[in-house]
């Protein structure tokens, strides 16, 4: 009887971590003035804890990792899109994303980045 208790509890644990990740989708740098709206997307797969998770970002030719960014603001998230801005790009997103108002978004300074900038 033990085993097959340990049996189901494996199970559930593996059923309910199986496949929960946070999955970058997007990366905009904008035309607008300043290069707004920046943007960076992330979808989350699945049921997400944004507290286990933080962005980093390599600015031009620095070849280290900084700025890093906690998500945990972000909450948690199941099966859908989150958002990561800059606090120049919130009127840019309003005006250039309408359907974002609902959207749940966190502001950093972390994505203050251009096209030859990495985010991981």
């Amino acid at each position: 009887m033990k085993k097959l208790y340990f049996l189901l509890v494996a199970i559930l644990v593996t059923s309910l971590s199986f496949g929960q990740s946070p999955i970058i989708t997007a990366i905009l740098d904008g035309d607008c003035s300043g290069g707004n709206p920046k943007l960076l997307e992330i979808y989350a797969d699945g049921m997400v804890d944004f507290s286990l998770y933080s962005l980093e970002n390599q600015t031009n030719a620095n070849t280290t990792w900084g700025n890093t960014q906690d998500l945990s603001g972000l909450g948690t998230v199941t099966d859908a899109f989150v958002y990561v801005t800059t606090a120049g790009s919130a009127t840019a997103i309003g005006t250039e994303f309408p359907s974002l108002g609902s959207a749940t978004i966190l502001e950093s300074n972390t994505m203050n980045v251009n096209g030859d900038d990495r985010v991981r």
